[in-house]
């Protein structure tokens, strides 16, 4: 409970005994700008709520009770004669399972009523039961239906929910680390510092999170292990050997033509391969088809655009000297 020094406090035997100023008690929770921390807790609306229907219930029983019987009315023109007002009292109250009266015919006999219809109690009801589902299942989060639910409405409600659940444990994790801390303060001289947080599960799409680390992993940024491992749960990952790949060891300026010189004076730097490939055919078509005979897919299609560029430049030389 709290009162006007704003902390919380206990009965026992009617004194009050503030949990800060006790020695030997823990009084740890997690600072809220929400309000009054009892008030404004769901344990507390549900409470409320309960018994707010339990009351009305209580009440509408008592009410059924008392008209379980009800009371008989008698509207009768013979009321001004004590004789007669007194068989038409007999009478009344002789009325009961099999019984017989004797009344006059323009005598009116009605049972007292209630003017409420029971649609109301059972409407009332049914919004008590809704308020304590809206409140521990959060379902006005995404609808205010409680009755009919939809496959699209329940994952928008999970999908809310889960990000108030990441959020709630980033900020309880803080409050438990204090609690650690103080405990270990207790037991140990000087305990090591941590950090303390819950898994909140942040990483469920592998796939999305995959390309993620691709792409830093393209801006040159290497991902931990550790991080890895604690992200896909796979314990003991380890970095595979870099396989050479043809298509980096040929450099961009060697694959760069400078000049318009015919082959056999052609003064670039040609790559290894190629240039033995070249020495030892004696046409064009012939290195093409000893590239398809050596070389994977990959290889080829690098070796065989350097070998365009041969030919172009070799087609230009040979334009230019017709002309």
């Amino acid at each position: 409970m709290q009162e006007e020094r704003g902390e919380l406090f206990v009965y026992n035997s009617g004194a009050k005994i503030y949990l800060k100023d006790r020695s030997d008690v823990w009084l740890i929770y997690h600072p809220t700008d929400s309000g009054d921390l009892l008030k404004s807790s769901l344990m507390h609306k549900v409470c409320i709520i309960a018994s707010l229907k339990a009351s009305v219930v209580s009440k509408n029983m008592l009410f059924f009770d008392s008209l379980s019987i009800p009371p008989l009315i008698i509207r009768s023109d013979a009321i001004n004669d004590e004789e007669n007002a007194k068989e038409i009292l007999e009478s009344a109250l002789e009325l009961r399972s099999n019984g017989v009266a004797l009344f006059a015919q323009n005598d009116i006999l009605e049972l007292l009523s209630s003017p409420q219809d029971k649609g109301n109690f059972l409407e009332f009801i049914r919004y008590c039961d809704e308020c304590i589902s809206k409140v521990i299942t959060g379902q006005v989060l995404a609808g205010n239906s409680t009755l009919n639910g939809t496959q699209a409405l329940g994952k928008v409600h999970e999908k809310i929910m889960q990000g108030i659940s990441e959020h709630d444990s980033l900020l309880l994790g803080e409050s438990v680390q204090n609690l650690i801390e103080l405990t270990l303060s207790l037991n140990f001289s000087n305990p090591a510092p941590f950090s303390f947080g819950f898994d909140s599960n942040t990483e469920i799409d592998e796939k999305t999170q995959s390309e993620v680390y691709l792409n830093l992993t393209g801006m040159g940024y290497e991902i931990p292990i550790e991080h890895l491992e604690k992200t896909f749960k796979i314990k003991g990952l380890k970095k595979l050997d870099p396989t050479p790949n043809l298509n980096h060891t040929l450099s961009l300026e060697a694959n760069q033509t400078k000049h318009s010189l015919p082959l056999d004076k052609f003064k670039l730097p040609l790559p290894t391969i190629l240039e033995s490939l070249i020495n030892e055919s004696s046409s064009f078509e012939e290195v093409q088809e000893k590239i398809l005979e050596r070389f994977n897919a990959a290889e080829i299609e690098a070796l065989e655009e350097e070998l365009m560029k041969y030919l172009t430049n070799a087609t230009i030389k040979g334009a230019l000297n017709e002309a």
